[in-house]
């Protein structure tokens, strides 16, 4: 990208350089994540670079003025016409080898919980009657992420306030209010925050994607006793008034799992002690059972239609999935993407 951070990110220009490109991996969401922050997106990409066209020393390079920390890089793949982003981040790390043997430069980028990550901001007050989501967005503000073409943002639950004193950074601020919330924070393949609020995701609705046997392998489900909660307390900060649900047939010793309490979280967001009860409740009813994540899907470069799912895949998405060969079949939200690209001669 030619311009700094801030203001409008869809106004950048933006050098292509997909003939120089070696491979890329990147890294999006949670392998086995649940409600809550997903991980900061990373990308790496490897460049062929025989004369120094990516080396930030070099004066003569056309790229001048853009191989500097920050500047936006995007990655994205067209297929049938149609153009999917993978990845849109700033640039963190850049290595040049000119290495006779080597003659490559490495590119790392990261997405935007980069500036929720270093910004400290210092809010008075919010105000009665606003909720998580505009909670969210004056920390990203803050984070100069004002863009609205690039958030994607839900309403979220009511709360009483939010304030900040500057002594802790936009993204801790904001894995507090989705604790409060129960929902889920992520970039998308085309840079875009998206906030789905505790009702997005809990409300019923079809399927992005079918994944069969014919599309995928290596589908790894499992569970994890830690995931597993059925007893939780909540303490209203604003009330010094605390509030505990279980679920007796999940704590029962026989036909359940014993007491699996969760942390107990303290919140100054609740609008009244109901809501906060009603926090409690909530985390149970998402907990109180165990669940089977299908950690690992691997769906291969076999042909036009694999292609397309690599490609339009997102966070958030939701997918039922078969595989014979192991017999697993389920329905989930994908949590955490992949994506390995690279040249090869089969």
């Amino acid at each position: 990208g030619a311009a700094v951070v801030g203001g409008a990110f869809g106004n950048y220009t933006y050098t292509a350089e997909t003939s120089r490109l070696k491979s890329v991996e990147i890294t999006r969401g949670v392998q086995g994540g649940e409600h809550g922050l997903l991980s900061q997106g990373t990308c790496r990409l490897v460049f062929k670079d025989l004369g120094g066209r990516f080396n930030p020393e070099n004066a003569s390079s056309p790229l001048t003025g853009s191989l500097l920390p920050l500047r936006p890089l995007r990655v994205r793949a067209v297929h049938n016409a149609i153009t999917y982003g993978l990845f849109y981040g700033f640039i963190s790390r850049l290595e040049h080898d000119p290495a006779p043997d080597v003659q490559e430069t490495v590119i790392e980028p990261v997405d935007a919980f980069e500036f929720l990550s270093t910004t400290y901001p210092t809010v008075n007050t919010i105000g009665y009657g606003k909720a998580t989501g505009d909670a969210l967005r004056l920390l990203l503000d803050y984070a100069g992420w004002t863009d609205t073409a690039f958030l994607d943002l839900d309403t979220g639950r009511p709360i009483l306030d939010f304030t900040a004193d500057g002594s802790r950074s936009a993204l801790s601020l904001a894995q507090d209010l989705l604790t409060f919330e129960q929902g889920i924070l992520f970039v998308d393949g085309d840079g875009i925050i998206t906030f789905q609020d505790c009702q997005a995701l809990d409300a019923p609705r079809s399927v992005d994607a079918t994944w069969t046997q014919a599309l995928i392998s290596g589908a790894r489900p499992g569970f994890d006793l830690a995931t597993l909660i059925n007893g939780q307390t909540v303490t209203n900060e604003n009330t010094d008034h605390s509030f505990t649900r279980i679920d007796a047939v999940s704590r029962d010793a026989i036909i359940g799992y014993g007491n699996r309490d969760g942390s107990p979280i303290s919140t100054p967001y609740p609008i009244d002690d109901f809501t906060a009860d009603n926090l409690a409740a909530y985390v149970v009813y998402l907990g109180k059972d165990y669940t089977v994540p299908t950690r690992t899907v691997t769906i291969p470069n076999r042909d036009d239609t694999a292609i397309v799912q690599q490609l339009a895949r997102d966070l958030g998405d939701r997918v039922t999935l078969s595989e014979n060969l192991g017999g697993t079949s389920t329905t989930g939200t994908i949590v955490g993407l992949t994506h390995r690209i690279w040249g090869g001669g089969k």
